[in-house]
């Protein structure tokens, strides 16, 4: 994952990057 690219739009990559995270941990169990 590219969750620390930057850009102007920092704060909202790592919100995607968090809901990305949550939801992989889910699907994994």
């Amino acid at each position: 994952e590219n969750c620390k690219l930057k850009s102007a739009n920092w704060k909202v990559r790592i919100g995607k990057c968090k809901l990305k995270s949550a939801n992989w941990k889910l699907e994994s169990g």
